[in-house]
């Protein structure tokens, strides 16, 4: 009974009611929202996409804010200006239908996870509480709701292809982990972490001689990839770049004569 209810959690999700009732609940939460005008970063967010309106490739090219690379949340900036212009309502609008995403997902992942019960308790938690009520004063958590709404569907689209193993979910969780990366910083180190818990590490459980090197293999490839993409975000690759100068210089000074640093 338990394994049929998960398997119904993640189809036809607009026909169970809990879903729908809290939804509807969430509109009317979100309804308070509406009137909130552009403040603070919003008016960076604002500049930079008036310029890059014509050019929207440039999200890749041009961080924003020095070393954050969070070309979807441009994207997602691009894309309603395209819509409703600056129209701060509009811009609101899609914010809504973005948070009313991530709790339809909330709502699937738990139901896949611990079943309907656990779906609906932890969709009502993330969908009514009064932290969505200060992101949406604040345009520019457009970033953090990206990589939520990214991170919710690798979650899902990972746990499929758990189940079942079929390419289309392959590509689905590692598509949307691409998304969920380029939307904020926190995001690789979510799906690393996951990954490595939920198939690295358990493929060392296989005793034979074949199954240590699949596993060995699953890790060193876990390792690479996971190095690679923090590397190559700037901010991670910024900061590990001043980490090694200060270990450098403490090292050059604890290594230089009394005498000399005395001078």
């Amino acid at each position: 009974m338990k394994a049929r209810i998960r398997e119904r959690g993640g189809r036809g999700l607009l026909f169970h009611w809990p879903l729908v009732v809290l939804l509807a609940v969430l509109a009317l939460h979100s309804a308070r929202t509406f009137g909130n005008f552009f403040v603070s970063d919003d008016l960076k967010w604002i500049q930079r996409t008036a310029a890059d309106a014509s050019r929207p490739w440039n999200a890749f090219v041009e961080p924003l804010f020095g070393d954050y690379y969070r070309p979807v949340a441009h994207l997602a900036w691009l894309a309603n200006y395209y819509v409703w212009g600056f129209n701060a309502d509009g811009h609101q609008f899609m914010f809504i239908l973005l948070w009313a995403g991530c709790v339809a997902l909330v709502y699937a992942l738990g139901c896949r996870l611990g079943g309907r019960v656990a779906g609906v308790v932890a969709a009502a938690l993330v969908g009514l509480n009064d932290v969505y009520l200060a992101m949406a004063s604040w345009k520019s958590w457009y970033t953090s709701l990206c990589e939520f709404a990214a991170v919710l569907a690798w979650a899902w689209s990972y746990a499929r292809w758990i189940e079942t193993r079929r390419r289309g979910f392959l590509a689905a969780w590692m598509l949307l982990a691409t998304a969920a990366v380029l939307s904020r910083e926190l995001a690789p180190l979510i799906i690393s972490a996951a990954v490595l818990v939920t198939l690295v590490l358990p493929a060392w459980a296989e005793r034979t001689p074949a199954g240590r090197r699949r596993a060995l293999l699953g890790l060193m490839l876990w390792a690479g990839i996971s190095a690679a993409v923090i590397v190559a975000l700037p901010s991670y690759r910024h900061g590990l770049g001043s980490v090694a100068d200060s270990i450098g210089r403490h090292g050059a000074g604890a290594s230089q004569p009394v005498g000399d640093r005395s001078q």
